[in-house]
């Protein structure tokens, strides 16, 4: 067997594994950036619940509301700050991975980005490649069961089969 197909594999894995490596690199820093803004907003709504309760305490103490108004408002602020640990621990994970993704110790990790200033291109691609509409689906996949037994038996399928022309001109895929 010639040598030359396995180095091409072998490339294509490599090739493959850098854009995996890429891919969760900048998954990880954009769901880092994510869950930052995420703490801070909840940070400065657990200010906010607990000023709402301090003052349904004091409207409470005046006689202005209920002792359900009051127990309500501190139940509210109670269950906003709640939140933040669980939301702690998850950006402290994602950090961890990212530094690891990076090659670097966890106390290492980068700092976050700014999540405001991450954008998308002006255009994004919306069309699959004609390649990928042309390339054949594994036999056996495409119908019943008679294609599968003869896909089991050894028997190679028609390919252009799923692309065939119906009767009314429309291609069937």
């Amino acid at each position: 067997m010639p040598r030359w197909p396995r180095v091409n594999v072998q490339a294509y894995q490599l090739d493959a594994a850098r854009r995996a490596l890429a891919a969760n690199i900048v998954s990880a820093a954009i769901t880092s950036a994510a869950l930052r803004a995420q703490i801070d907003t909840t940070e400065r709504l657990v200010t906010l619940a607990n000023d709402q309760a301090r003052d349904a305490a004091r409207r409470y103490a005046l006689g202005a509301v209920s002792h359900a108004d009051q127990l309500s408002s501190q139940q509210s602020a109670a269950s906003v700050s709640a939140s933040l640990p669980g939301l702690r621990q998850q950006w402290q994970s994602t950090r961890h991975a990212l530094a690891v993704l990076l090659g670097r110790t966890p106390d290492a990790a980068p700092d976050d980005l700014e999540l405001a200033a991450l954008h998308l291109p002006e255009q994004v691609p919306v069309v699959v490649p004609s390649e990928l509409l042309r390339a054949p689906r594994h036999p056996g996949r495409r119908r019943g069961p008679e294609s599968r037994r003869r896909c089991r038996r050894g028997h190679r399928a028609d390919v252009s089969e799923p692309f065939a022309k119906r009767v009314d001109g429309t291609r069937r895929l």
